[in-house]
């Protein structure tokens, strides 16, 4: 339960963002830079793919990498 409600966190803050970002027309190393903060919140709170790699550090930054990643595809997709 406790990882659905980081990641539930998570996703809601990346909508809010997008709201934001919407109205205001964030610069791309703001909207980035607040992703990346994002995606590290959801990570250090335990939501990370581990089959990357055994070492917990490479996990993390590629499943921060991932997080970003995704959320940048889909924010392409609606234009």
């Amino acid at each position: 339960m406790g990882l659905l409600v980081y990641l539930c966190g998570g996703a809601l803050g990346f909508f809010l963002l997008g709201l934001v970002d919407d109205k205001a027309q964030l610069k791309a190393k703001v909207k980035l830079a607040l992703q990346t903060a994002l995606a590290l919140c959801v990570v250090a709170a335990g939501v990370r793919a581990d089959f990357f790699s055994a070492n917990p550090l490479i996990g993390g930054a590629l499943s921060t990498a991932w997080i970003v990643l995704i959320a940048n595809s889909f924010n392409l997709l609606d234009n």
